[in-house]
């Protein structure tokens, strides 16, 4: 937590304090003291005219990772002050650039051309504070219709924070839902539209999920074999879902299908993390909060599968569940908006970890006996390759 106090010991000691009394929820504020309020007023009375404005004004510019304040990109800025402008009409284009001055003064905005929050906890703070505020009647289409360009990518970023508010959270879910921007076959398949479903994977993995497969799970083989833009947008999107027990076997199945049509050789492809879901490596390196029980069932689907990419593909998944020489995996996933970080699979005794290597081990024996002799010989070399230690 502490990159998100950005080196201020007030904001340390605030999040500390809810660290300890308030773990749901660091950024709540003292019964006594408004501390956000007060960060942002500095000598100044909090209920000033003045200070409400800058509140106002802070809690759209929050709607952005960063934002454009100088030329080249000042439309950016003029953006946001119309935007806040609806929102308080004595916000004039001249009083939002004094009061940016202002917050750039106190450091509170960071930056030269390009203008930042800081700390990253009152940037969060202040994100959940215009939904909660201001964010009903939220209309997504028209907001991102109204953005720069440059503005987009900067504002579905922030949405990582989506399920820590009840208004976000129902915003999130009306852009997923069936009616909403992806019904758009364009923008469905553009960087921006992809990139929003890794971000929004964070905010609602349930939603989310239903959305790939409703968009990109009907695809055929074809389509997607010949798919690419923003591809591993969506392989990120699917193994941060996969992480959680009940939207596993989702993710997972998604996936596969992906992975029997992947045209990428990087390791964290479709192919590659479907594969690494199935690893017993346990404790930090794990790949999901379910356990080897709850994963089993989609490993056994994919081995009994009439398609025999699907098969070759959970055979794969196998040699990594088998192997015992460890391996790695790259840390995230189970970092997530303001979640408590994802309690991955921690085995209670050594018996656990190895009743998950013999259920793999006799389900591909099992399996493997009905296939063609090439397949069957695949399989046994992978039963038989540096076993003794399991079976």
């Amino acid at each position: 937590w502490a990159e998100w106090c950005s080196g201020s010991p007030r904001v340390a000691h605030a999040v500390g304090q809810n660290l300890q009394n308030n773990p749901d929820d660091i950024f709540k504020q003292p019964a006594t003291v408004p501390i956000w309020e007060r960060f942002v007023a500095g000598y100044e009375d909090v209920n000033s005219e003045l200070n409400q404005q800058r509140l106002t004004v802070l809690r759209h510019i929050a709607l952005f990772q960063r934002f454009g304040f100088d030329p080249p990109v000042s439309d950016e800025a003029r953006c946001i002050s119309d935007i806040a402008n609806q929102a308080d009409p004595t916000i004039t284009w001249g009083r939002f650039q004094l009061i940016v001055e202002q917050l750039r003064e106190r450091r509170i905005l960071q930056g030269r051309t390009t203008l930042f929050l800081v700390p990253k906890a009152l940037h969060t703070y202040l994100w959940l504070d215009y939904w909660k505020h201001l964010g009903r009647g939220f209309d997504f289409k028209v907001f991102i219709g109204s953005l720069p360009k440059g503005l987009l990518g900067w504002f579905t970023r922030m949405f990582i924070y989506a399920h820590a508010n009840p208004l976000a959270q129902q915003v999130v879910k009306d852009i997923l839902a069936r009616g909403g921007p992806y019904d758009d076959a364009d923008f469905t398949v553009s960087d921006l539209g992809t990139n929003f479903l890794s971000v929004l994977a964070e905010a609602d993995s349930k939603a989310t999920l239903q959305c790939i497969e409703r968009t990109y799970g009907s695809w055929t083989k074809e389509r997607l074999r010949t798919w690419d833009t923003g591809r591993q947008n969506i392989v990120w999107a699917l193994e941060k879902i996969a992480v959680w027990p009940d939207t596993f076997r989702g993710a997972a199945r998604m996936l596969l299908k992906m992975g029997t049509t992947e045209t990428s050789t990087y390791s964290n492809n479709a192919s590659g993390t479907f594969s690494g879901l199935f690893s017993l490596a346990y404790g930090p390196v794990a790949p999901t909060e379910a356990t080897p029980p709850q994963r089993l069932p989609v490993l056994e689907e994919a081995l009994k599968s009439d398609d025999i990419d699907e098969r070759n593909l959970a055979l794969k998944a196998c040699a990594t569940a088998l192997s015992t020489h460890g391996g790695f995996r790259i840390i995230g996933a189970e970092y997530q908006g303001l979640r408590p970080v994802a309690k991955l699979w921690m085995p209670k005794t050594y018996g656990e970890i190895f009743d998950a290597y013999r259920a793999i081990w006799n389900l591909l024996l099992e399996v493997s006996r009905g296939w063609p002799d090439e397949e069957r010989k695949l399989a046994n070399n992978t039963l038989i390759k540096d076993r003794k230690s399991v079976v």
